[in-house]
């Protein structure tokens, strides 16, 4: 897989309420760890989860994006 393939099944694994939850949780700490742009709306939604630890893990990944919509969203 290149990195944008690699990103893409992150952040489809993120996304997915379906997903092993421990794996889930070691995705999301990835992608806040890479940070990549397109993780921002996806780690968002995340904070919508009806899992605690998702939100959790969601809201640690989003501590590395400095972009105003964070912020407001959280708050």
């Amino acid at each position: 897989l290149g990195q944008g393939d690699a990103v893409k099944k992150a952040l489809e694994l993120a996304g997915s309420n379906d997903a092993d939850r421990p794996t889930r949780l070691e995705v999301i700490a990835a992608l806040g760890e890479a940070a990549p742009p397109e993780a921002l709306p996806v780690l968002l939604r995340l904070l919508d989860s009806p899992a605690i630890s998702v939100k959790r893990a969601a809201l640690q990944a989003l501590m590395k994006y400095d972009d105003p919509s964070v912020g407001s969203t959280i708050c």
